[in-house]
């Protein structure tokens, strides 16, 4: 009996123990999740502002309202998704 009882003892460690794995797992993969939302986001901003730096050198008025108009939808659909996104993953 004394040897059934370390058996079940052993096994019931291994269970907590892979639990405590997978609840690290999920909280590594949400912090890439995170990460890689936030890099999604500077990349949208260098490529506007990249954008508006060559509207600003060809001094094509309509091409700056253009970039600017662009920017501002993109954001804001992208800010709304990112903010869904964030929320999951937090």
């Amino acid at each position: 009996m004394a040897n059934t009882d370390k058996t079940a003892t052993v096994i019931d460690g291994s269970v907590d123990s892979d639990g405590n794995v997978a609840g690290r797992i999920v909280s590594v993969v949400k912090q890439a999740g995170l990460y890689g939302v936030d890099t999604y986001e500077k990349s949208l901003e260098r490529g506007f502002g990249f954008q508006k730096k060559i509207a600003g050198i060809t001094g094509v008025k309509p091409f700056g309202a253009l970039v600017e108009t662009q920017e501002k939808v993109v954001m804001g659909v992208s800010g709304a998704a990112t903010n869904v996104l964030r929320g999951v993953l937090s």
